[in-house]
């Protein structure tokens, strides 16, 4: 297929840009961001030929390189096959577009690029959700971001768990996507087997359905208690004899398909159950592409540190996985990251932690050698040593993953926001003049006599709405009152509503929040925790809370010493009923995430 010329999706972003004709040696290239799996060796023989007869005719897309460390002053976006080429044949120059990208937007432009221009095979589309997905994007933003529906993208993950093999197979066309979405499902030694037996008997996507469907109901694969299917009469073993044996059991198939099946679903549903006790994030493997996940560890190459490993357990992407492949047995894994972005970082940060305190105690041990002839004050390498481990500490705890707060309760935090800015504005007229200004400039569309200095280009989220309160609050009270008979003037002459957004995202949320924030009000006014409230929290994050407000001590006075701890061993129910049976008074504490900066 000859290289065609295109016009990347330049609506999407809206960063300057240009086109380039750059050496591809100035361009740094990085393997694990290239959304493309595999290639039709048809295609690309197709495209090397373009190329060497016509050089390369559709643009690669770059960034300036952000790493001061490498002498290539441009990093390759997206055109990783076209740039493969052009090396391997010596082209001179490529016409590259330069693009302002940030590191959160180069994976997006990525896939947005290979996507648009439709010629990505199913398992690069895969790749491709992959990649943004490992940078903690959920399914609803992969869909908007891409334009797919749930379950195109569903399916197009489905497929990142087939091996090369396959996956090879399936841009070559030996077999079809049916094929691959069933083989998926295996696991990979199966794969590769089912794919020789397709290939050599050119077996149909319902032939092999029916192949898998007779494997899938293997009693020895089940996940759930064959307790009951030993006297069966659906259990094949028992057609014969009505108590099987170790051998006829290991090969036995139950011939009631909708039981199975009925079976594993709720053993599957009782494992999930149980571990969102204790994580906040639970998955399938079907539902998270293969190599999108890892599991947190403290110490060795991939360790993040134990005081980083610890603030991982209350992080919003921290959670297990249940492996639901054919045969797994509903394997579980736990401590996952879901956000291999945000671990990578956590990894540098501590290996360079690591490198710090090396480096300390060269320097000290440098300095030990001079103390021998005087030159050191005595004790200095035990000084030095706590300052760099302090430091090392300092750099893990200075941005500590995102707590993992259930939507449901921060929805409840920022209506406890609410009430109390509510409160606090009736009793404020500058706050009210401030409202309703910033009410005319986004919802009237009016606009400012004269804009202040770092006021925000548009008030579209919480975050800017807050920042032109902050700028607004620092007008006396007569200057906003003519501020605001002036932009009620030109709201009469061109007014046009908009509304949109959640919570602190929210406009009017945002200022709310700014009120509470800004004028400190008192929340215990509106908040005392509950049973009700701790619901929506696991088992883990409940615990840390009624810590912290105090309960697990009151807990030991009545009931014994360590009851608080043999409490916290048994279920959630168990602890949530302790909680609302408890006479303990929650009065004036204000937990994590409520609480308003000071």
């Amino acid at each position: 297929m000859a290289e065609q010329a295109s016009t990347p999706n330049s609506d999407t972003h809206a960063e300057a840009e240009e086109v380039r004709f750059v050496s591809p040696n100035e361009i740094e290239i990085i393997p694990e961001r290239n959304p493309r799996r595999t290639r039709s060796k048809t295609e690309v023989d197709e495209m090397r030929e373009s190329i060497r007869r016509r050089g390369v005719m559709q643009s690669v897309m770059v960034r300036p390189n952000p790493n001061p460390d490498t002498d290539k002053p441009y990093e390759l976006i997206a055109g990783y096959t076209r740039m493969a080429l052009a090396l391997e044949l010596g082209i001179e120059k490529v016409p590259a577009l330069v693009r302002q990208v940030s590191d959160d937007q180069i994976l997006e432009f990525a896939a947005i690029e290979n996507i648009v221009r439709s010629d990505m095979t199913p398992m690069d589309e895969g790749m491709a959700a992959r990649n943004l997905m490992s940078e903690g994007k959920d399914a609803d933003e992969i869909c908007k971001l891409l334009g797919w529906n749930p379950t195109f993208l569903k399916g197009r993950i489905q497929l990142t768990h087939c091996i090369d093999e396959v996956a090879q197979a399936l841009c070559d066309k030996q077999i079809n996507i049916g094929h691959a979405q069933l083989l998926s499902g295996l696991r990979p030694e199966s794969q590769k087997n089912a794919l020789a037996v397709i290939v050599q008997h050119n077996l149909t996507v319902d032939q092999l359905r029916e192949k898998i469907d007779q494997l899938s109901l293997r009693l020895k694969a089940a996940a759930f208690d064959l307790t009951d299917c030993a006297t069966c009469p659906h259990n094949s073993s028992t057609q014969t004899s009505l108590f099987a044996d170790t051998t006829s059991l290991a090969k036995a198939r139950c011939l009631n398909k909708a039981c199975f099946e009925k079976k594993t679903q709720e053993h599957l549903t009782s494992v999930k159950a149980e571990l969102a006790e204790s994580y906040h994030k639970i998955a399938f493997t079907s539902e998270v592409p293969t190599g999108a996940t890892t599991v947190v560890v403290a110490g060795g190459p991939h360790g993040v540190g134990e005081q980083q490993a610890q603030a991982c357990t209350e992080c919003q992407h921290f959670g297990a996985l249940i492996d639901n492949a054919l045969g797994s047995k509903a394997a579980v894994t736990e401590h996952v990251c879901f956000n291999l972005k945000c671990h990578n970082e956590k990894v540098a940060a501590h290996k360079n932690i690591i490198a710090t305190d090396a480096q300390q105690d060269q320097t000290t041990s440098k300095g030990e050698t001079n103390n021998d002839s005087g030159a050191m004050p005595a004790g200095a390498k035990g000084s030095n040593k706590q300052s760099a481990s302090e430091n090392g500490k300092a750099k893990q705890t200075k941005s500590p993953a995102k707590t993992a707060i259930p939507k449901k309760i921060l929805e409840q935090h920022h209506q406890i926001h609410r009430k109390a800015a509510a409160e606090t504005a009736q009793n404020e007229r500058k706050l009210a003049l401030i409202g309703s200004i910033l009410c005319l400039i986004r919802d009237a569309k009016v606009t400012l006599p004269k804009t202040p200095k770092d006021w925000p280009v548009s008030i579209s989220d919480g975050k800017s709405a807050r920042k032109a309160a902050e700028l607004l609050d620092t007008q006396p009270v007569e200057a906003l009152e003519k501020l605001q008979t002036k932009l009620v003037s030109q709201m009469v002459l061109k007014a046009q509503g908009n509304f949109g957004g959640e919570n602190e995202g929210d406009v009017f949320g945002g200022f709310a929040h700014w009120i509470a924030e800004s004028r400190q009000s008192d929340l215990s006014a509106y908040f005392t925790m509950s049973a009700e409230y701790l619901s929506a929290f696991t088992k883990p994050m409940i615990e840390s809370r009624l810590k912290a407000a105090g309960f697990d001590k009151h807990y030991d006075q009545t009931h014994g010493d360590k009851a608080f701890d043999a409490l916290m061993k048994g279920n959630k129910g168990d602890i949530l009923k302790a909680v609302k049976e408890s006479d303990f008074n929650f009065s004036g504490f204000i937990p994590e995430g409520l609480a308003l900066s000071k």
